[in-house]
């Protein structure tokens, strides 16, 4: 099954620091997850077990899934997108014209905590989304390691 996890956070308490640090340094899931992503201030795991492509999004965030260039079977390049400047909803719009596949997009707000998350039309990808202890998540499921640190209020 192809599962993802994203944490994305701008401050946060000691409490949020120290459970952030423990997702990195120990394996989570048993080792049936693995970091795929880590920027300041956002990681992204993957399942091993057909693990999803992570692919950056211009600076803004990521997008998580396969992606095809619209009129082809060929694989997009997200990160080749020209996203810089616009809102979260015109870079959502872009995708969604000049992409196919099963995706997700998740984007960093430019100015204030929160994220944005985008399902590919068809809505391929589970999207999960909550916020807490200062950290913005998005997931396609419940893994008991994410429950434990991060659970949804």
């Amino acid at each position: 099954m192809t599962q993802y996890v994203v944490l994305s956070w701008q401050d946060l308490g000691a409490a949020a620091a120290a459970r952030i640090a423990k997702l990195r340094r120990d394996p989570v899931g048993d080792g049936q997850w693995r970091l795929a992503v880590e920027r300041p201030g956002m990681l992204v795991f993957v399942s091993r077990e057909r693990s999803l492509s992570v692919e950056g999004l211009a600076g803004r965030g990521v997008v998580i899934g396969d992606v095809f260039s619209v009129g082809g079977s060929n694989y997009a390049n997200p990160g080749g997108l020209a996203c810089q400047g616009l809102s979260e909803e015109a870079i959502c719009r872009l995708l969604a014209t000049t992409c196919w596949g099963r995706y997700v997009a998740v984007l960093r707000h430019p100015d204030a905590q929160g994220l944005t998350a985008f399902r590919d039309p068809m809505g391929a990808l589970e999207c999960l989304t909550w916020s807490t202890r200062g950290v913005d998540i998005v997931a396609s499921c419940l893994p008991d390691w994410l429950l434990s640190e991060f659970a949804p209020p």
